[in-house]
């Protein structure tokens, strides 16, 4: 008789899973997690607005449909959802202005192609728009108008110039960031392009002497080269293909041994030393010392006590690259302070 008892009284506390308790705590959860979604800045803008409504909806009929508030007045029920609604677009308007900021402060137009439809056009504005800031944090100029986006079978930068001496950054539209069709749904493809005409505008002044040909034969080239791909991959925390090149691994065995946030210094320091170097480079003959000293110099530029280095010249040696004699290129700097 007692364990009857029990079992009743159990049964009493024990409400049951009503549908309206049911449907409010799912529209909660489901309100929740889009709103997570929406705050990591996942979807371009516009698409971000519309999941934030949607979890605004959800969140609201969850709390009217609560049974918590089931007993309450028509007036208390409106006011209760003026105030979640309230406290929600508080919540959220940081974030919005944020992504409004961003994806709005970069002009990017696009050629006319059926591959860019409008969701693959505002992807690849959010997408340029964060390696942009990106790119920023680093102390590396972003121009502020860039070439179109277009769909071409030769993927990355591309410029027609009527002759090699048009300035990129005088010219945009002279160019255009490619993509090749099978790439269109590739994020890295449009970024790749973008991070290539902004290395390579830095070094427009050696562009502007000398022809595209020629500037690929010279040091600087790899430096330039290998930079791009580098932050595009690290971007994206994406490990690079072979085929991005040697000096491309090599940094992101770097960066795998001391950290991103070194090795993103450090290879923006190198396209620094790279940039103000007096010395004529063209057809040098040992391109990899002179990249390795790059490195070398642009250490010291990133660290007081060049503590990572010993790291850095373990990468360098594991590929075959000098580690030796690197302050020869630069010699103002100490011979106390070189690799060997």
């Amino acid at each position: 008789m007692p364990t009857t008892r029990k079992k009743r009284a159990r049964a009493k506390r024990v409400a049951p899973l009503s549908t309206d308790r049911l449907l409010a705590f799912a529209a909660l959860i489901v309100g929740l997690s889009f709103g997570f979604i929406a705050v990591i800045d996942i979807y371009p803008l516009a698409v971000n607005i519309l999941v934030y409504l949607f979890c605004l909806t959800l969140l609201l009929f969850g709390g009217w449909k609560w049974e918590g508030t089931v007993s309450w007045r028509l007036w208390r029920k409106l006011l209760g959802c003026g105030l979640v609604t309230l406290v929600f677009c508080i919540i959220v308007s940081y974030p919005v202005s944020r992504q409004y900021e961003r994806e709005t402060s970069i002009k990017l137009s696009f050629k006319q192609s059926p591959l860019l439809t409008w969701w693959i056009r505002q992807r690849i504005i959010r997408d340029v728009a964060a390696f942009k800031q990106y790119l920023k944090a680093l102390d590396i100029v972003v121009p502020e108008e860039l070439p179109p986006v277009a769909v071409s079978e030769l993927a990355g930068f591309e410029v027609y110039f009527s002759n090699d001496c048009c300035r990129l950054s005088a010219s945009p539209y002279r160019g255009e960031l490619s993509v090749k069709p099978t790439d269109i749904h590739n994020r890295m493809a449009a970024t790749d392009s973008f991070v290539m005409y902004v290395v390579l505008l830095q070094f427009e002044p050696f562009l502007a002497k000398e022809s595209s040909e020629a500037f690929s034969h010279d040091a600087r080239a790899p430096v330039a080269y290998a930079a791009g791909e580098y932050y595009n991959s690290s971007f994206w925390d994406t490990v690079p293909t072979p085929d991005k090149g040697t000096w491309t691994t090599v940094l992101w065995e770097v960066r795998d041994t001391l950290g991103k946030a070194y090795t993103d210094r450090l290879v923006a320091s190198a396209l620094k030393v790279a940039l103000d170097s007096g010395k004529s480079l063209a057809y040098e003959p040992n391109g990899d010392l002179w990249f390795a000293s790059v490195l070398w110099t642009a250490d010291h530029f990133v660290e007081s006590d060049s503590r990572n280095w010993p790291g850095v010249a373990a990468v360098l040696a594991r590929h075959g690259k000098p580690t030796h004699r690197l302050h020869n290129y630069f010699p103002d700097w100490s011979s106390s302070k070189a690799a060997n």
